[in-house]
């Protein structure tokens, strides 16, 4: 199994959207999506300013991926078209 930092998707209790990183599971490297991802949003730590760094490098990575939204069933993750213009326009 292997972890990766990961944006997804959430949708606000007033309809709205906000994006969060994730740590998120996968079964095999060479997997799409994963099966498995933190239930809360993670926040960028380390244990020197270098770990930090590396730690804020993978969750730019994370940012250049297709973005993640959990199904309405609450058990699984699907890729989500997110156009930022559109996303700016509504805040």
């Amino acid at each position: 199994m292997v972890w990766i930092h990961r944006v997804i998707r959430h949708k606000d209790t007033d309809g709205s959207y906000y994006y969060a990183i994730h740590e998120c599971f996968y079964h095999k490297p060479t997997d799409k999506i994963p099966h498995s991802w933190t239930e809360d949003e993670i926040s960028p730590i380390g244990e020197s300013i270098e770990s930090l760094l590396k730690t804020l490098q993978r969750m730019n990575v994370a940012c250049q991926k297709p973005t993640l939204e959990i199904t309405e069933d609450g058990d699984h993750l699907r890729e989500v078209n997110v156009d930022d213009k559109e996303e700016a326009n509504k805040g």
